[in-house]
């Protein structure tokens, strides 16, 4: 019930922040990553995923992008945070924080398209 209420709390300042970002959709023939677009999205992430994406308050962050990494058949894969000063990928998890046999793929595939970040920021 208190995630719910901090998310609409949250919901117009991370659309004005985080907007310009929300067309940003890039992968390869199995995955799929894209920009949360809403900050009920990033709770529902951080609950399914059993990590503190939502709880730790990432996307209160002005200089932290948020992205969710999907499989071909929509499944959540990882959740990426990249910095927006440096953009480097600071972090990329899986459920309980794990890494998953794509790691490597979803982090390369975030520098192969962080110019498209950098367009925009």
């Amino acid at each position: 019930m208190e995630s719910i209420k901090e998310a609409e709390t949250w919901e117009s300042k991370y659309r004005k922040q985080m907007g310009k970002f929300f067309d940003i959709t890039f992968g390869d023939d199995t995955l799929t990553i894209s920009v949360f677009t809403s900050v009920a999205d990033i709770a529902a992430e951080g609950t399914a995923m059993h990590h503190c994406v939502f709880a730790m308050g990432y996307y209160k962050r002005a200089d932290t992008l948020l992205l969710s990494a999907h499989d071909k058949d929509g499944n959540r894969v990882e959740t990426i945070e990249i910095n927006l000063k440096t953009f480097k990928v600071v972090q990329s998890r899986g459920v309980c924080n794990k890494s998953t046999e794509h790691h490597k793929r979803i982090v390369d595939l975030c520098n192969a398209n962080m110019y498209r970040i950098k367009a925009v920021a």
